[in-house]
């Protein structure tokens, strides 16, 4: 095992027995509760003594706020939003998690030391392909068009070749049929070609 990933988990397993409330709910639970009793059993002895606290130190007599407290019948189960886990619990299932998590990222680590090890063999039994001339010429052709990115042209080269072939002799320029050629001869005379071209 790891060792942070170890170190993770002693320490999700320390908070987990850190507060008096993690462990009055293990007592509870070896004395015949279910782990759900046993949480809103604690949570409930946990909201009452802080009410009997905030009402003491407020100036009210121990034992009216002791009556007050029984008086209001406040149930942790009607309370919305009320969790009866802590945030050591949820800290501890974070640190459980990370170190999961931490275990499968080693073991994708040692799958791929494993892979590179074993690559010259790969290597010596892989065929070595020849980058094909056509292929080349038809990047040539179509790098010269110059509105593509070197992004572009990657993508591009991962083609096959007659898709390549394709694309390069669309994106040539036109052939000028129907038009002119022109006069295989040296200017001469300006008028002369004005009126011949």
């Amino acid at each position: 095992m790891n060792k942070v990933a170890q170190f993770l988990i002693e320490e999700a397993t320390d908070l987990r027995g850190s507060t008096p409330e993690l462990v009055a709910v293990g007592l509870l639970k070896e004395a015949g509760f279910s782990d759900e009793a046993a949480r809103i059993a604690v949570a409930q002895d946990s909201m009452e003594k802080q009410a009997f606290f905030e009402l003491t130190h407020s100036g009210i007599d121990a034992e009216e706020a002791s009556k007050l407290v029984k008086a209001a019948g406040i149930n942790v189960k009607d309370l919305p939003g009320m969790s009866t886990e802590t945030d050591e619990e949820r800290l501890a299932e974070i640190l459980e998690k990370a170190a999961a998590y931490i275990e499968q990222k080693d073991a994708r680590i040692t799958e791929l030391e494993t892979f590179i090890a074993n690559a010259p063999e790969f290597e010596k039994s892989a065929e070595v392909v020849q980058p094909v001339p056509m292929v080349e010429e038809a990047m040539t052709k179509i790098a010269k068009v110059g509105s593509l990115t070197f992004e572009d042209l990657e993508a591009i080269r991962a083609m096959p070749q007659e898709t390549l072939t394709k694309m390069a002799n669309a994106m040539e320029e036109p052939w000028q049929i129907g038009h002119s050629v022109g006069i295989p001869h040296k200017k001469t005379d300006p008028m002369l070609d004005f009126l011949l071209g």
